[in-house]
């Protein structure tokens, strides 16, 4: 591995946890500030690995200055350097800049755009962030790991790691040492659960030697690669995601706002409710009917229910709409149509299909939407064309093909999971239907298949 060849892996490894600061994903124009023990080369390394993250297949991202804007109209993202540029500047550049054209705002001064959202990378505050990139990148070139790599790299920036000659030879990780092997499933494994219970680092390494049988070493790290980056959520994590969307609701003061209940006790609606307490009570739609039917035009009523993950929508649309009894059926629908309320759906994942399914059921009105905290797109399923997670399209392909016939024998329906999601989901107490079969889906002989992760049933 050369230097340059690092840069972009240390740097999109970082983009990678960064990118979740906003919850909702990168907005298209934003603010990237750094702490000042930060080089300017290290801060466009990272606003070229988040453009990355905004349009994943550009190779190229151009840049330009405050004094000198000049950009196409095909250019699938850009980085701005404000030359420590004040807030009329930076106005000056987002008026200037086509519309359309998605901008990342580097060097500019503290109290530049304000109206901009804004993004503060600190190696220090981000410590644990630069730990995880450093000891792929380590590993990668097959070389130890150690703080003082940590140290120099927070003090000096990403050239500081030529000190530690990472970068003299194309050597790699020996797939084929057990060693290895090991160490980097522990580093891979390092804080997950399942159920409740740690996954091993030897877990880890049989469901990778499925794949590995077949030729497809490589994929299978891919997806280790995601999860650890972005797959793989805790229940603390999303519950405070959640909460977060929630307050973010504004709405009208003296209107009622009706937390409600829409699922058995054995979903996972019913878990994330007791963790949302005491910051937020819950009711059944059923006995929130009577404040419902108070509610006027003038001051709707504003109903919220939750989930961790919403992948088709039809759970949600089968509880709201079409399981409840005859009697609150028809009040919803009715005080919806007449504009005497409002539902909101707010979900930690949702695909972005089923939010367009939800936000158009004819019997909502138009009175409902979905507030996620992180949308799956299309670069977020494994297989699709323009996937983030197997970026080889040949050999996405082939994989593709692989864990469909592994699914047909696991989940024969949804082989790919529910709906064709192709997630690559998992959360600490659980794993959504939603997500590849090949993680959540067991079989004993004949055609033996060992999971990553157990499902909650």
């Amino acid at each position: 591995m050369n230097s340059s060849e690092g840069r972009r892996k240390f740097f999109n490894m970082l983009a990678g946890g960064l990118e979740l600061e906003f919850f909702g994903g990168l907005p298209p124009r934003f603010l990237l500030r750094a702490a000042q023990t930060v080089p300017l080369a290290d801060v466009k390394s990272l606003a070229r690995a988040l453009c990355r993250k905004i349009s994943p297949a550009a190779e190229y991202f151009p840049e330009t200055s405050v004094s000198s804007l000049s950009l196409s109209g095909n250019a699938a993202a850009a980085i701005v350097d404000g030359q420590g540029s004040s807030s009329n500047k930076c106005k000056t550049i987002l008026d200037g800049a086509p519309a359309r054209i998605p901008l990342i705002l580097v060097n500019c001064s503290d109290e530049a755009c304000d109206e901009l959202p804004s993004l503060l990378y600190d190696p220090l505050t981000y410590g644990d962030l630069a730990i995880e990139a450093l000891h792929e990148l380590f590993a990668e070139c097959d070389k130890r790991f150690t703080r003082i790599a940590l140290v120099r790299y927070q003090e000096r920036g990403f050239d500081a790691l030529h000190d530690f000659n990472l970068f003299d030879d194309n050597s790699s990780i020996n797939w084929s040492d057990d060693r290895t092997l090991e160490m980097h499933y522990a580093s891979v494994a390092r804080g997950w659960k399942s159920r409740g219970h740690p996954v091993s680092p030897t877990e880890v390494r049989e469901w990778v030697g499925q794949f590995s049988a077949h030729g497809f070493l490589a994929e299978a790290h891919q997806i280790l690669s995601y999860l650890r980056r972005f797959g793989y959520v805790t229940e603390l994590t999303i519950t405070e995601g959640l909460l977060q969307r929630y307050r973010s609701i504004v709405t009208p003061p003296h209107c009622p706002r009706i937390s409600i209940s829409i699922q058995g006790p054995a979903k996972s609606e019913h878990r994330l409710g007791y963790d949302l307490k005491p910051a937020i009570h819950f009711v059944t739609l059923e006995s929130a009917l009577p404040r419902i039917r108070k509610a006027t035009k003038e001051q709707p009523a504003y109903i919220f229910c939750f989930d961790d993950c919403v992948g088709s929508g039809k759970s949600i649309h089968k509880a709201l709409f079409l399981d409840a009894d005859k009697d609150v059926r028809n009040t919803l629908i009715s005080s919806l149509r007449d504009q005497r309320a409002y539902v909101y759906v707010v979900v930690f994942h949702a695909d972005i299909q089923a939010i367009k399914f939800l936000e158009g059921i004819p019997d909502a009105h138009h009175r409902l939407s979905v507030v996620p905290v992180r949308i799956i797109d299309d670069t977020h399923r494994a297989f699709s064309s323009s996937s983030r997670i197997i970026t080889n399209p040949p050999r996405r392909e082939a994989f593709g093909k692989f864990c469909r016939d592994v699914g047909l024998r696991l989940y024969p329906k949804h082989p790919l999971g529910w709906e064709d999601c192709q997630w690559v989901i998992a959360y600490d107490y659980s794993i959504p239907n939603n997500s590849l079969p090949i993680l959540f889906g067991s079989r004993a002989d004949p055609d033996p298949w060992r999971s990553l992760f157990e499902r909650a049933r």
